[in-house]
């Protein structure tokens, strides 16, 4: 039998109809068992031992910590099944590239020798008025959290290193990440870019062409990454939709929620680089 079709509007509707949220869920469930990490919705199948179709899929860190976890009531009526998940944590990775660079290449911050990924070229204003901005995450971009005087490098620099020659662009605007009780949405920054330094598109996937909503994703929907962490496209799927996960930012802890889930297509860096969708059998 072929899976239905779940879509991030589908669950929206649902946890309306129902007046549950999987994020306070998730909150609560992580308060009483320390192993959670998180929790989204995936579809089940008979070999999670439960009716298949969709449910609500707790994310554990450790083998050990699925028994717990299973205790928990189904809520809303839908089935309640258990994944190992790990811990989310941060990568790191460095490859210096030519000029001017694309989306997908690895960037870091001086003088704080961070690392992470330059996600695309965005803009604001139009004809000879544009002006163009690099995109990434918030702790890629502003590490201090403070905004003081944050040149963005290709590649990353260790700490207080020369970095003369590898400034790309300068941070303008931060939405800041928030630790403890308060719950987050986005890691995002933006850079002004450096005449010459960068230009549109992807690496190995050509221009974005335009945001898909986030309420048309949906569970199984064939996705891509690529740049300067791997050789090749990455292909893979999406697993869960509106997902809360804790994130470990090197001992500070974070509530992110409405997270999208896919296969595991990441390599050491990645934060920051965007996720394509592509039409099934594409190549």
């Amino acid at each position: 039998m072929k899976a239905p079709r779940v879509s991030v509007a589908d669950i929206r509707a649902f946890e309306e109809r129902n007046q549950f949220s999987v994020h306070d869920f998730a909150r609560r469930a992580a308060e009483r068992y320390p192993g959670v990490v998180g929790a989204g919705y995936r579809l089940a199948t008979e070999a999670d031992g439960v009716r298949p179709g969709l449910a609500l899929d707790l994310l554990v860190a450790g083998r050990d910590d699925i028994q717990q976890a299973s205790r928990l009531d189904a809520p809303a009526g839908r089935p309640v099944v258990t994944s190992r998940f790990g811990t989310v944590k941060l990568l790191a990775r460095t490859d210096r590239l030519a000029r001017p660079i694309r989306g997908g290449a690895a960037v870091g911050t001086a003088p704080y020798g961070t690392t992470g990924t330059f996600s695309c070229r965005a803009h604001r204003g139009a004809g000879g008025k544009r002006e163009y901005f690099l995109l990434s995450c918030a702790h890629v971009l502003d590490p201090n959290r403070s905004m003081a005087d944050t040149v963005v490098v290709q590649p990353s620099v260790p700490f207080d290193a020369t970095y003369a020659g590898n400034e790309v662009a300068d941070l303008v605007a931060v939405h800041p990440i928030s630790f403890g009780g308060t719950t987050n949405y986005v890691d995002a920054a933006i850079a002004a870019v450096r005449p010459g330094m960068v230009r549109s598109g992807v690496m190995g996937a050509g221009s974005v062409k335009s945001w898909r909503r986030t309420s048309d994703v949906y569970i199984g929907m064939n996705v891509l990454r690529s740049g300067i962490n791997s050789p090749v496209i990455n292909r893979g799927v999406v697993t869960r939709l509106s997902t809360s996960v804790q994130v470990n930012f090197g001992g500070n802890l974070a509530w992110f929620a409405d997270l999208i889930v896919t296969t595991d297509i990441a390599f050491g860096g990645d934060s920051g680089r965007a996720r394509h969708s592509v039409r099934a059998g594409a190549s």
